[in-house]
This record gives structure tokens, C-alpha cells and sequence, in this order.
């Protein structure tokens, strides 16, 4: 028997295969663009379980970019980094590398962050993002060179880039490059006086010695109230190094509340207090400053205590004071002959005991490598009249 073939039902079973794949794929597409909707109005949990469902194409990089974005917007780090890891980088769609950086960056994975944001910088040149998220990322990374590189790479495109300028700034600071953060600071400052701005272009004039004009890039912040004692602190040195002795012990007190133990506050505050007279206060902070010290300063705290009991009269304690500093001097040569001779001043002045002046104004001398020095000469010319003093005095 003849088998006819049916036309009209093969067309209708096409059809209806046409449709259902019509069907599906618009039914993806509005779970897509469903997905779409969630996460440009912020509902990025939401977005994420709606673009999980949705059968996406490995070649969507758009709605791909959908869901690592929420996943990172939604703090969810590690399901954007797993992600991330199970894509080579050569497959790794142009759109999805700023989220790489970014989860990258978030997860301290700063080598990495570096190595996605100097390729996002080497597609675009010109972006001051990409370069300054290269140059912080270089920054944690503990690249120090290429952080400041990226920094001024970013500046030069955006002079105006105070988040920028200001790392950059610190960088500056850090390196002892003060000509250029006090030019930097100075240009930056016309632009905006943001808090940290304000206190970075105080420092740079703190370290500059410009007292004065360093307390007025810090009065902003003091006007707004602060509790820092750094801040504190500098603002009082500012106001003390530029004569305003009381203002800045009420500043240094303030600050020493906050913090304590900070041994060069201490000092300070006996700097002032010597200045005003009172030299019981004067000794208490610099024994004060002298108690709190763990560094090299305090062999400085000990010659500011000689120079205290000196202005009392009191020239025995300046004597022990002069010795003290002279002990915590390190090995500088320098640092340690200035000492011996304030210590022979002390015994020469008010001690009367020539033979020992004598033996410290020797230790002075003999480290001396400029023989033309005034001090040198002052010196070398007293000895000569003490031991002239001595020999007639022997000779009788």
C-alpha cells in the first residue's frame, strides 16, 4: 500500500516548533531584561537570583556583567571572585575587566588589582580612574615608585584631582620631597579646602618651619572641633615657635589630654612653660616628656632639662642633665662633643673646677674637624688661658 506523505501536518508540527522556540527565547529575554530592571534600580539581590535562573548565552557579556556587578554591589565578593577564577583571562569579555579590578582590589588581591588596572589603563590612556585606582592599587601592593608614577600621570590629565594629589602629596611627604608637596598643596588648595587637603598643605609648611602659615591651613579643622592629638600637637608647636607662648599651652595641654603618652608634646609643653618663667612646670613635663620616651629624642629631653635647671640655678641637676644627654646621644660625633662642652661650660662657669672644664673642653676639641670654626676657636683660645691659669697657679 502506498504511504502518502502529510504535508499539512509536517507544516503545522514546524510551526509549532518555530513558536515554542519563539516562545522560549522571549520568555529568556524577559527574564533577561527582567534581571536588566532589578539591577539598574539597585535591587541587586533580587537581580541575582532572577539572572541566575534565566539560561543565559556564554557569549551574553552584557548580562553577565548584570549579575558580577550585583554580585559585588551586594558585597557578595566571593561569588564575583569565583568568577572571576573560573575564566582564563584571554576568554574574559573587555566590559567584565573593571569588575575583575574592582573585586580584585576588594578581596586584597592588590597584585592582581595592579596587574587588571594597568591593562584597563593600557585600553584607555586617557582615563584618570583607571590610572588612579592603578596607582592606589600599586600603593597597597607596596609599589611605592609606580603608585607615584600613576598619581602624577593622573594629575597631569586632571589637575584638579584632589584624591589624587592628595596620596600624592603624602608620597611626597614620606620622601622628604618637600619643595614639591608644598608646590603641589599650594596649587591644590586654590581649587578645594577639603579637611584632609587642609591638613596635608599644614604639614608641608609644619615641615617647611613655616609656623605661621602653617597654623592657618590647620585653623579650619580646629575651628570645626577636633579630637586629634597630632593635629593638636602641631597647631600648639606652630603657636608656640611663633611667639604666642600661652595659646599654645592651652593647644599642647589639650592635646597631651587626648593622648597622654606622647613624650614630644611633653616636651613642648616645657618648652613654653620655660618660656613663661615657670620653670617647676618646665621641669615637670620634660621629666614628663623624658619618662614616655622610647626614641632617640631623648637625649633632646635631657638638654632641654640642663637648660631649665641652668635658667633656676639650679647647676648641679643641670650638670647630671648635660650628662643624661650626653649618654643618650648615640654615635653621632658631633651631637656628642656639643655635650662635652656644655658639660665643660657647666664645670668652668659654676662649678669652678678648671681640671675638669679642661678634660670635657679636650673631648670637644679632639672631634672637631674644623679647625676654623668660630666655636672651635673660642675654645681652643679658652682652654689655652685655663692651662696658662693652671700652670701659674702649680708654679707658685
Amino acid at each position: 500500500m502506498k504511504r502518502v506523505f502529510n504535508y499539512k501536518g509536517s507544516a503545522f508540527a514546524f510551526l509549532l516548533m518555530l513558536f515554542t522556540i519563539a516562545a522560549a527565547e522571549a520568555q529568556e529575554n524577559d527574564c533577561r531584561l527582567s534581571g536588566r530592571d532589578l539591577y539598574k534600580d539597585g535591587n541587586y539581590k533580587q537581580a541575582i537570583d532572577v539572572l541566575l535562573s534565566c539560561e543565559l548565552a556564554e557569549t551574553d557579556s552584557i548580562a553577565t556583567e548584570w549579575l558580577v556587578a550585583s554580585w559585588f554591589l551586594s558585597g557578595d565578593i566571593i561569588s564575583a571572585g569565583n568568577y572571576f577564577k573560573a575564566i582564563p583571562d584571554s576568554m574574559l569579555p573587555s566590559n567584565l575587566w573593571n569588575w575583575k579590578a574592582r573585586t580584585s582590589f576588594s578581596a586584597g588581591s592588590y597584585d592582581d588589582a595592579v596587574l587588571c588596572y594597568s591593562k584597563l589603563v593600557q585600553s584607555d590612556s586617557i582615563n584618570v580612574n583607571y590610572i588612579r585606582q592603578l596607582a592606589i592599587a600599586a600603593e597597597k601592593n607596596e609599589q611605592p615608585e609606580l603608585a607615584i608614577l600613576n598619581y602624577e600621570k593622573a594629575l597631569t590629565l586632571n589637575p584638579k584631582d584632589v584624591i589624587s594629589g592628595t596620596r600624592l602629596i603624602d608620597w611626597y611627604l614620606r620622601k622628604d620631597e618637600l619643595l614639591k608637596a608644598d608646590s603641589l598643596s599650594a596649587s591644590l588648595m586654590t581649587a578645594d579646602s577639603l579637611p584632609e587637603l587642609c591638613r596635608l598643605r599644614g604639614d608641608v609648611l609644619y615641615r617647611l618651619k613655616e609656623y605661621e602659615q602653617a597654623f592657618i591651613a590647620y585653623r579650619p579643622l580646629l575651628q570645626k572641633g577636633t579630637s586629634n592629638p597630632d593635629l593638636l600637637r602641631k597647631a600648639g608647636i606652630c603657636q608656640f615657635m611663633s611667639g604666642e607662648t600661652e595659646q599654645s599651652i592651652t593647644m599642647l595641654s589639650t592635646a597631651l589630654m587626648i593622648q597622654p603618652d606622647d613624650d614630644i608634646t611633653c616636651y613642648y609643653l616645657g618648652m613654653a612653660y620655660q618660656a613663661t618663667g615657670d620653670f617647676k612646670k618646665a621641669e615637670l613635663y620634660i621629666r614628663g616628656a623624658i619618662e614616655k620616651s622610647i626614641s632617640q629624642n631623648i637625649s633632646v629631653y635631657y638638654h632641654r632639662m640642663a637648660k631649665i635647671y641652668e635658667s633656676a640655678g639650679e647647676y648641679k641637676n643641670a650638670l647630671d642633665a648635660y650628662k643624661n644627654a650626653y649618654r643618650y646621644s648615640g654615635d653621632d660625633l658631633a651631637t656628642k662633643a656639643g655635650y662635652q662642652y656644655e658639660i665643660g661650660r657647666v664645670y668652668e662657669v659654676y662649678m669652678q673646677d678648671t681640671l675638669k672644664a679642661l678634660e670635657h673642653y679636650a673631648y670637644f676639641l679632639n672631634a672637631q674637624e674644623d679647625t676654623s670654626d668660630w666655636q672651635y676657636k673660642m675654645v681652643k683660645s679658652r682652654t689655652e688661658s685655663m692651662k696658662l691659669k693652671v700652670s701659674s697657679t702649680e708654679s707658685r
